[in-house]
């Protein structure tokens, strides 16, 4: 890997103060950074804490401001002893329930029935205006409820005439809650029986006990004797909490989604109410968080999510980021640009020591070449000893004065060497004494300020080169006689062999083969084969 020279520069010589620089302030631009994302997101849990407190406060407040009203309506009915329709018609209207608290699906009282009472009630309730008035759902029980007063008592509202809220186990729970601790009480999630096949959405109930006039209820077991009924108000989530959330700021509400569950559990068996998450972009920024909200008990769970843009969030962060960097940067490539000056006439001075010690004093045959011209432009002290010129004239010389070869041969070579297609060569050098000799050249570009020279190192192989010569003739000697041997075994029908008396192995001449009638291709080269095939 080739990295920048400003970097490999870095790392030469005393540069550990530019480098020391640079890691330091590396280090403080990350934790600058990561400083600065602390506070980022610090500012993000206190922006989303302060929108879920709001909302919190809206629905905590609103939620009192229901009990109130419920607790009105219970003191209402136990102020007398029997409380009409029209009574109660009237109290709803005073109270001015739908522009004061809108949301609300409606205010009713559901009373206790005794058992032998049962039919009394329901033809009471009939004569009232209800004709098709009944206790739902059927069944033998000990004690009964009935839903009797219902405002609005239009619409979806009458479905619930004369239902008996104590058969279903969720709403049985807050309302036995609600007698026992005189308190308005939230049920868990539940679907409200105005609802129908259209428009669906989850439901609670808020119930307030009322207890009959003139008694004590001081203590569970006197409040459970003196229960008379509830009042309670039926909530269809998506109402509610539309009207109770809709004074939110506008501009910010396109940017906030608000999910409500019940208990502390964020379940789709828990789910409430979801507002603004069609509006949420899967490719923004995301902060939310979780808030407990209890109503006398009853818990719910608010997750709040903030959106936000992914540069409005991290802009802090990666200019502070970007800033400490370049700053760095620019601080080490000064240090570096001031040491680098130093460092070059440092080189300079060890380039020419290392240039004495490896090249004027170096053993080995040493040339600098130009390769444009051929002109030798160095010569070390062995390749004037082995030319038989002194340095003087060595520096005067082209190299085509001692190489054999013709001018454009010898320029194509040191193109070669030059462009690295080729490294290695095999010369023919005149010496000063007009011998000729077997050279292996080495010859590759290295660099001298801005100009290009061939590195050229020379060993002198005539006496290798002659003995590989004689070894050639030698073995062609070898060959014509083991081919003239085998021709007169073939006419005179003679063989030989040898018998390697370490191993046992027999090896044979082709006509020994033809002697003894023995396929070569089934020879094992083993003496006892041999004698027992014979």
């Amino acid at each position: 890997m080739k990295y920048p020279n400003f970097i490999r520069n870095a790392f030469r010589g005393n540069s550990w103060k530019a480098i020391g620089i640079l890691i330091t302030g590396i280090a403080l631009s990350a934790a600058a950074t990561y400083y600065t994302e602390l506070i980022v997101r610090k500012t993000l849990d206190q922006e989303i804490e302060l929108i879920g407190s709001e909302y919190k406060i809206r629905i905590d407040k609103r939620l009192h401001a229901h009990a109130l009203l419920l607790r009105s309506a219970a003191a209402f009915l136990a102020s007398s002893d029997t409380v009409t329709r029209k009574e109660w018609d009237r109290f709803y209207d005073a109270s001015q329930i739908e522009r004061n608290l809108p949301g609300i699906q409606g205010v009713g009282y559901s009373v206790i029935i005794p058992k032998d009472q049962l039919q009394a009630h329901i033809q009471k309730i009939r004569k009232e205006g209800l004709p098709d008035f009944n206790v739902t759902p059927a069944g033998e029980r000990d004690v009964y409820t009935s839903i009797i007063f219902l405002k609005p008592d239009s619409g979806r509202n009458l479905r619930a005439f004369g239902y008996d809220m104590l058969t279903e186990p969720i709403r049985r729970k807050a309302m036995e809650f609600s007698r026992d601790s005189d308190m308005a009480m939230l049920t868990g999630k539940v679907k409200l029986v105005q609802e129908t096949n259209t428009d669906v959405q989850p439901g609670t109930l808020m119930y307030v006990p009322v207890y009959r006039n003139g008694t004590d209820s001081m203590t569970v077991e006197e409040r459970r004797a003196a229960i008379r009924g509830w009042v309670y108000s039926p909530y269809r989530m998506n109402n509610l909490m539309s009207n109770i959330l809709e004074t939110s700021d506008s501009t910010r509400r396109d940017k906030v989604s608000i999910q409500i569950y019940d208990t502390g559990i964020a379940s789709e068996e828990t789910f409430l109410y979801a507002e603004n998450l069609e509006h949420l972009n899967k490719n923004e920024y995301h902060v939310w968080r979780n808030l407990g909200l209890t109503f006398n008990g009853h818990p719910w769970t608010l997750k709040v999510t903030l959106q936000k843009t992914y540069w409005s969030v991290f802009a802090p962060v990666i200019i502070v980021f970007a800033a400490g960097i370049g700053i760095t940067v620019l601080i080490f490539l000064l240090i570096t640009t001031l040491l680098k000056k130093r460092r070059e006439a440092d080189a300079l001075s060890e380039s020419e020591g290392r240039h004495k010690s490896l090249f004027q004093d170096n053993h080995s045959v040493m040339l600098l070449i130009d390769p444009a011209t051929g002109e030798i432009r160095d010569a070390n002290d062995a390749a004037c000893q082995y030319y038989g010129w002194t340095h003087t004239e060595m520096c005067t010389k082209n190299v085509s004065e001692i190489n054999t070869l013709t001018e454009d041969e010898l320029a194509t070579e040191m193109q070669n060497a030059l462009n690295e297609h080729r490294k290695h060569f095999f010369f023919k050098h005149r010496l000063a004494n007009g011998k000729v000799r077997d050279v292996e050249v080495y010859s590759g570009p290295i660099t001298f300020g801005n100009t290009a020279m061939l590195y050229s190192l020379v060993h002198d192989v005539s006496d290798r080169r002659r003995a590989e010569r004689d070894l050639v003739g030698t073995n062609l000697r070898i060959s014509h006689s083991e081919f003239d041997l085998a021709k007169a075994q073939s006419v005179a029908h003679l063989g030989n062999w040898k018998w390697n008396l370490l191993d046992g192995e027999v090896s044979w001449s082709d006509e020994m083969y033809k002697i003894f009638g023995i396929d070569k291709n089934n020879y094992t080269g083993r003496l006892g084969d041999v004698i027992s095939s014979a």
